[in-house]
């Protein structure tokens, strides 16, 4: 029996595809496959998968082009294994983790649904996930609104997916190509048939989509447009009034309009913000009033429900909660914006000093070389500490560790490298604990009570110190 399919939904994209396959067939063992579910691309996928030579890729070729989640479905019924490992065509698998993933199955015969730590483009820990089995019912819900909403990362039990019920709802979309949201509602009817389990380890690369330059095979589609998101909304209501029978129905359309009220006011202005994805799908900017798209969505909720009958007094009552708790989100949230404005103005004078550095002939490496710290600590992984990251690991050099007060527990990435969370730090000896977020430093700095203060430094002030070394 095989234990995983990993299923690769495609159309076009050989070059990702071709990435795709050779992440997952560093793994060696014969209990896992790999589908490739063609939608009727304008490539030669039979070509590709003939020059792996590997037994274990099937090629399965729709008849016609069906869009992104029937295709997923019918790539589903062609998987052979216990759990289909879903993915998209410019994700990847980290191979080291399969061995684990299947001891994880093979473990927990209750489980019908598992995810895993990701990690992004850079190596870096994107969605840090703990090591936990989530009981099936309300415990399972409780984290399926706080998953990425990507389909590619999940692993579903093929014996609990009951793909006639997730047709009905997807052909009831008016735009059925653009649906983009059946993996949600599997993990939902997942929740109330088995347990979910998180593994804490990276297992996956969820590439971020503003840094693919190439236009998106979903271009110029409107998948992000707010009707489309409203129709999903009604979808996901009617799925949860009309399919799942449990006592915790209410709650469940709680977690669901908080998410899709997010999804069309903050999530839809960090979109439009974005350059890099626009460009990708090719959307149009819009200017967007946040409290113009809460008070719409609002009315069109308040529709939805006389029209359908599906929302009962107990929700409207938790609902005005809901909405309260997204205007805390939306002070959380202009923080965080003020934060990230004044950590790029911050981190001017250090990638000033990087330009300096470079357009005299060296990399940041030199300095470390130079400066004779051959241990390195990295704290902070934010926009700043991302650049570093790239500059000294792809020059040839490993931390010891990189921490953030954002991740709760280890997790080891792909090259060895540890990330820490703060408390973890004095375990470590290195020669330098390099400090990256300018505009918090002081702050950092009275918080590392158990390292030795000399070899506390910032950015700036290591570069600044050791680049007349090189001169």
């Amino acid at each position: 029996m095989l234990e995983i399919s990993f299923l690769v939904p495609a159309y076009n994209q050989p070059e990702e595809i071709k990435k795709c396959i050779s992440s997952i067939i560093q793994y060696k063992g014969n209990d896992i496959e790999i589908v490739i579910n063609d939608d009727c691309s304008d490539e030669r996928f039979d070509l590709i998968v003939e020059n792996f030579h590997d037994d274990r890729i099937r090629l399965c070729t729709n008849k016609e082009n069906l869009g992104l989640d029937e295709n997923i479905l019918c790539g589903i019924e062609n998987c052979r294994g216990k759990f289909v490992f879903l993915l998209v065509s410019t994700d990847l698998v980290i191979s080291q983790s399969i061995p684990y993933m299947i001891e994880v199955i093979k473990d927990h015969p209750d489980v019908v649904y598992i995810s895993g730590t990701s990690l992004d483009n850079d190596g870096l820990p994107r969605n840090i996930l703990k090591e936990h089995s989530y009981k099936m019912g309300i415990e399972a819900l409780s984290v399926h609104w706080k998953l990425h909403a990507h389909p590619a990362g999940s692993l579903f039990r093929k014996s609990a997916i009951n793909i006639a019920r997730y047709k009905k709802y997807l052909n009831m979309f008016q735009e059925k190509k653009f649906y983009f949201m059946v993996e949600q509602l599997m993990r939902l009817d997942l929740s109330q048939k088995g347990d979910f389990y998180f593994i804490s380890r990276p297992i996956w690369i969820y590439t971020y989509r503003h840094r693919n330059r190439k236009l998106s095979v979903h271009n110029n589609a409107h998948i992000y447009d707010i009707d489309i998101i409203y129709q999903r909304y009604k979808s996901e209501q009617m799925f949860i009034a009309n399919e799942l029978n449990c006592d915790w129905k209410v709650e469940c359309q709680i977690y669901s309009f908080e998410f899709w009220l997010r999804a069309v006011t903050w999530d839809y202005l960090n979109i439009m913000k974005d350059e890099g994805l626009r460009n990708h799908y090719g959307i149009e900017q819009r200017t967007v009033d946040i409290d113009m798209e809460r008070k719409n969505f609002l009315r069109y909720v308040s529709h939805i429900e006389l029209e359908y009958d599906i929302i009962d007094a107990k929700y409207l009552s938790k609902k005005n909660a809901a909405i309260k708790d997204n205007i805390l989100f939306k002070e959380l949230y202009e923080k965080q914006i003020k934060s990230h404005e004044k950590a790029i103005k911050s981190s001017q004078p250090t990638l000033q000093i990087i330009e300096e550095i470079k357009n005299a002939g060296f990399g940041i490496n030199d300095i470390f070389e130079k400066s004779g710290c051959k241990k390195i600590g990295l704290y902070g992984m934010g926009y700043l500490g991302i650049i570093i990251w790239n500059e000294i690991v792809g020059g040839g050099i490993k931390p010891e560790y990189i921490c953030d007060k954002k991740y709760d527990e280890k997790v080891t990435l792909e090259n060895g490298v540890p990330a820490l969370p703060p408390g973890w730090m004095h375990l470590y000896d290195v020669d330098v604990l390099i400090v990256t977020p300018m505009h918090l430093a002081e702050d950092i700095f009275s918080e590392l009570t158990n390292i030795d203060r000399q070899k506390v430094k910032t950015i700036y002030e290591f570069l600044h110190t050791y680049k007349k070394v090189l001169a």
